[in-house]
């Protein structure tokens, strides 16, 4: 039995690490399947595209060279995605400090953060001061508060939420303007890297619709030609199937975003619409079609389809628009209506309940209660 307990901490420790390992492997299958559809491409449509006497090389040039600037591309938005923070909610700014005031904070907030890694020491040592203030809780500027008009605060990284930041799970903190957790790249979708993963998928549909549209033609003069290999003609074939399949997928994923980026609507804020059955045109933060696209693509048009220059500002603020909130009057109440769900999106799912009731369990959470294991079940949109 003593054996036993002293093995524990260390089967914990390995059983961690292996699901850590296991969050990589999305990250490698897409890694698979961009090396491959590309070496199917290049070696069996490119190359002997060259050497046809019944094409000019002209073709060969123009295709080889837009697939593999696309390409390229396309890597250094997948490496952008991977490696940009999607940014935090900073413990101080110019509006005042974020950390929670310890008069108001939950009682088990600072414990629990600090159990989960989630406060930096420099937090933990604001945490036992006295209580901090934040000078725009108590102002116009946050449009996101409690049906009580109290500012919204994250209990697990003892800090205030801006607008549009939400608490991701896997991630283990507060992102700025979350659009979701994306296993595919194992990061969180956040207002530093929206504009990399946006530009990630649009040439992902770039690539594959060169491909399957130029590519048909050598799997046809494969199949018509008895002399083909099978191996040679199983790639051909794999390649043009595969590509279909994806070029679809991310060709609707790809409207799909870009509606929401004209909606100014992050894809956690549509699901909220679609769980409250509200209507899809009433963002409180649309401000334009021009000014929501530079929201996410940057200030510079010339700019908007290359990954560099990313959108100015902190992600702390957002501005309303009454064309966007359909009046002055309607926008804080769809805004405020919407926080029970948002706060229900961010607790475990042994705690949550409708959010229409906002009773049981998630009413005990917010009176001070420990939850009994939030990290058992993360989940990403």
């Amino acid at each position: 039995m003593k054996t036993s307990v002293e093995q524990t901490p260390q089967t914990s420790s390995e059983q961690s690490q292996f699901n850590e390992s296991i969050k990589y492997l999305p990250v490698f299958f897409v890694w698979s399947i961009i090396v491959g559809l590309w070496l199917i491409y290049t070696f069996f449509h490119c190359v002997p595209l060259a050497y046809s006497e019944h094409l000019t090389r002209h073709r060969f040039v123009w295709e080889i060279v837009v697939f593999n600037v696309s390409t390229a591309l396309l890597w250094t938005c997948y490496a952008a995605c991977m490696l940009v923070h999607p940014g935090t909610v900073p413990n101080t700014s110019d509006e005042g400090s974020w950390l929670c005031a310890s008069s108001g904070a939950s009682p088990f907030a600072s414990s629990v953060a600090a159990t989960h890694g989630h406060l930096t020491e420099e937090s933990a040592a604001h945490s036992n001061s006295r209580a901090l203030s934040l000078s725009i809780g108590n102002s116009e500027t946050l449009q996101e508060k409690k049906r009580t008009g109290d500012k919204r605060a994250c209990k697990w990284c003892s800090k205030y939420k801006p607008d549009r930041c939400h608490h991701c799970r896997v991630c283990r903190q507060c992102i700025l303007r979350m659009d979701h957790h994306c296993p595919w790249i194992y990061n969180c979708v956040g207002f530093k890297n929206h504009k990399y993963f946006i530009l990630l998928i649009f040439y992902s549909t770039i690539d594959c619709h060169i491909i399957g549209w130029s590519m048909g033609s050598t799997l046809g003069a494969a199949i018509g030609e008895p002399t083909t290999e099978f191996l040679d003609l199983f790639l051909l074939l794999f390649g043009q199937s595969l590509t279909c399949v994806m070029g679809f997928l991310v060709t609707v994923f790809l409207g799909f975003h870009i509606w929401l980026m004209l909606k100014a609507m992050t894809t956690i804020e549509f699901c909220e619409k679609s769980m409250k059955k509200g209507g899809y045109d009433t963002s409180v933060y649309d401000c334009g079609y021009l000014q929501n696209i530079k929201l996410v693509l940057g200030d510079n048009p010339i700019l908007w389809l290359l990954p560099c220059s990313p959108p100015s500002g902190s992600g702390l603020n957002f501005t309303s628009s009454p064309r966007g909130s359909g009046g002055a009057s309607s926008g804080p109440t769809e805004t405020t209506a919407l926080l029970d769900s948002k706060d229900w999106y961010s607790q475990p799912k042994t705690a949550r309940s409708d959010p229409e009731k906002g009773d049981g369990q998630a009413q005990q959470q917010s009176d001070g209660k420990i939850p009994s294991d939030p990290e058992v079940t993360p989940e990403s949109v």
